[in-house]
């Protein structure tokens, strides 16, 4: 039997490295690795620096700026192409060295104050524009000739009628308020009390308000106001758009429509003459903006906002204004008035209705509708010694109430007739 031989000797697994010893194990190439300890403690988490082991919290945990907060931003230089990249960085660097050091807060803080002149001459801070006003006298009026007022003179008719019997106008019971119109019914003409006063009054044109009306767009045409005139002496005739034709106040008027005349202007009286001009601040009209306020240190704002510091009022100061201003109005009192002679002026205001202005206190309303014809005359008496109020207006301007900001409801009432017409016509030449 032959002999077999043994087996050769197999070799001895080596034994299973503990966790400890990991890092020195090799495979081929020499791996060798960071001890535990060497690691970092620390880790990024959002903008925050955390502990890489939660059961290690650190006491202050460090908190990362974003990079915007440690750069100049010049706010006033529009943004530049990449291409002028070199020239904005030396521009930020000369703004930079022209800012003295009280103005740099920190990181990209300025101070900035209204009252510093020095952004004033940068112009960071806007100034309010001057321009010269002039100062005029409101005195009281009169009507001219009270005993011939058409309404009062009517008032116990109460009603009259076209023959046709639609209504023509009506009449209040004291003849201090009525109402004429048209033979479709509409209104033509309203006396009004303004702010609920017989001695405030107020004349109101409408045009011929056709139901029927449409445009090419099928948009009905609003109400139009043609005309209005007050217990002030002021009046303003309107074309269909709301535009000012012809206007006058109690001092003087002005004629704007070609097809009433050339452009002109006439003086009633030489009470405002020589006129005392004066200047005045304009407001830029800035809307509010309440990111801006974050600009604003609050304590440099004293003076411009309503808080508990408050300017102490120089009474001498305003003892001398009061005694100039009785100064002035008691020279205006004992100034005698010369009236001025003016061309008549005949205004067409639409197919019924015509002004007729001859001088201050005879302006006659004439209203025709087949044989029916009215005759009104809104003509004023200026009393020269008795001065009510004093306003502040443009050099070059003849204004009247319905050129400004509307006080009072009746006014506001009539400003919005005329923006909506003026709306209406924009609408129709688009």
């Amino acid at each position: 039997m032959p002999k077999i031989d043994p087996l050769p000797e197999l070799p001895v697994r080596p034994p299973k490295p503990r966790r400890s010893d990991a890092h020195l194990i090799t495979a081929g190439s020499t791996l060798v690795c960071t001890p535990h300890d060497s690691l970092p403690r620390v880790m990024i988490r959002g903008t925050r620096m955390v502990s890489r082991d939660q059961r290690m919290k650190t006491k202050d945990p460090i908190t990362l700026e974003p990079i915007l907060f440690k750069n100049q931003i010049q706010c006033v230089t529009p943004v530049e192409s990449s291409s002028e990249t070199s020239k904005t960085s030396s521009s930020s660097e000369s703004l930079m060295e022209e800012m003295p050091k009280s103005r740099l807060m920190g990181k990209g803080i300025t101070k900035y104050a209204l009252s510093k002149k020095e952004f004033i001459d940068k112009g960071w801070t806007m100034l309010p524009t001057t321009k010269i006003m002039r100062r005029m006298n409101i005195y009281k009026m009169e009507p001219a000739n009270p005993h011939f007022d058409w309404f009062k003179s009517h008032a116990h008719k109460r009603a009259m009628f076209y023959d046709t019997r639609e209504i023509l106008a009506e009449i209040n019971e004291n003849g201090c308020g009525g109402k004429w119109f048209y033979k479709n019914g509409s209104v033509a003409l309203h006396y009004c009390n303004s702010q609920g006063r017989s001695d405030k009054y107020r004349y109101i044109i409408y045009d011929l308000n056709e139901d029927d009306y449409v445009d090419v767009k099928n948009t009905r045409r609003p109400l139009t106001i043609l005309a209005c005139f007050d217990y002030l002496g002021n009046g303003v005739v309107y074309d269909q758009s709301g535009n000012a034709r012809i206007k006058y106040n109690q001092s003087e008027g002005i004629i704007i429509d070609n097809k009433i005349g050339a452009p002109s202007k006439w003086k009633w009286h030489s009470l405002n003459d020589p006129p005392v001009l004066q200047n005045v601040y304009m407001d830029n009209k800035v809307t509010d903006d309440s990111l801006l306020q974050n600009f604003i240190i609050p304590d440099d704002l004293m003076i411009f906002n309503n808080d508990n510091t408050s300017k102490e009022v120089d009474e001498d100061m305003l003892a001398i204004e009061f005694e100039n201003f009785v100064r002035g109005k008691a020279q205006k009192i004992m100034q005698k008035m010369t009236s001025y002679k003016i061309r008549m002026k005949a205004v067409k205001i639409n197919d019924f209705f015509s002004l007729r202005i001859i001088d201050q206190e005879n302006i006659y309303i004439i209203f025709r509708n087949g044989h029916i014809h009215f005759k009104l005359n809104i003509g004023m008496h200026l009393k020269s010694n008795e001065i009510i109020d004093t306003i502040t207006v443009d050099v070059a301007e003849v204004s009247t109430p319905y050129d400004f900001v509307p006080e009072t409801k009746s006014l506001s009432d009539i400003h919005e007739v005329l923006r909506c017409m003026q709306n209406f016509s924009k609408s129709r030449h688009r």
